[in-house]
């Protein structure tokens, strides 16, 4: 189950994105949303009385901390079920950070050009991020087998990882193991030789040949 949250191997499906990463996580962040806005409502207090001071967002900074990892891994498996690259969720992200910096050096340049060209930058990003949250989160995945691993509708992606081989059978282990324990100490025997059957006795043929009837004397001329 950890391997669902950790692992960037494989493909997984719409619904567990959204039933076992979106939604919870969702949650955390509005309930450590609402809890930062009471620790700041805490600040405002603390600091009229001069006592020592939170840190206002601590909560949601951790949260989006800790969700990094689990929020690549899923949407990498996202992307697989949909035939894509996992590093295409890295588009966006590089297209921000760059029309960011360019941003920032165009106000302290004052240039106009620098500062149209990261306005664009960051509209493209969002359109990307938009692409992007339709096909993780709405499109279907591709019919049967990809090169990502098999149709986590029948195989989910954090059951077993591709190309692992076989599971271990825990239980018809435990019951060989129980078997042999229960088995008495017995010398190995080599096998027996198989016994010749016993030849039947035939009777001697008759002197009168094939034509003649068997066990009886042939009638005398006259």
């Amino acid at each position: 189950m950890l391997r669902f949250y950790t692992s960037f191997v494989g493909r997984t499906s719409r619904r567990d994105y959204w039933w076992r990463f979106y939604l919870p996580f969702f949650a955390l962040g509005l309930v450590a949303s609402i809890l930062d806005m009471l620790m700041v409502a805490d600040t405002a207090l603390r600091d009229a009385q001069g006592d020592a001071l939170p840190l206002p967002g601590a909560l949601s900074l951790t949260l989006w901390v800790v969700s990094m990892w689990p929020t690549c891994a899923v949407t990498t498996k996202r992307l697989h079920d949909r035939g894509k690259s996992g590093w295409s969720m890295l588009v966006p992200f590089a297209l921000l950070v760059g029309s960011l910096l360019t941003l920032l050096f165009g106000v302290m340049s004052a240039n106009p050009v620098l500062m149209l060209g990261a306005t664009l930058g960051i509209i493209v990003s969002l359109l990307f991020n938009i692409w992007l949250f339709v096909q993780i989160g709405f499109l279907p995945g591709d019919k049967g087998e990809n090169s990502h691993g098999p149709n986590p509708l029948t195989t989910p992606s954090w059951s077993a990882a591709p190309n692992s081989g076989p599971a271990f059978d825990t239980t018809n282990a435990m019951n060989a193991i129980q078997a042999a324990l229960r088995a008495p100490d017995e010398p190995l025997r080599a096998p027996s030789a198989a016994k010749p059957s016993p030849m039947r006795h035939q009777p001697p043929a008759s002197p009168g040949g094939a034509s003649g009837s068997f066990g009886k004397r042939p009638s005398p001329k006259r």
